[in-house]
């Protein structure tokens, strides 16, 4: 099983979402001028 995570990682004029596998680099997935805003289910896993 392969374990991934998201974050936001912001670059001085826009914020990107990582998706990063374990040990991985990761891969921009959306970007963004402004905040990011996404729910998480109980589990704390991106719905």
């Amino acid at each position: 099983m392969t374990l991934s995570a998201v974050w936001l990682r912001p670059t001085g004029t826009r914020n990107e979402l990582v998706l990063s596998d374990r040990g991985g680099p990761g891969n921009v997935i959306y970007t963004a001028p402004d905040g990011v805003a996404f729910d998480l289910d109980e589990a704390g896993r991106v719905a």
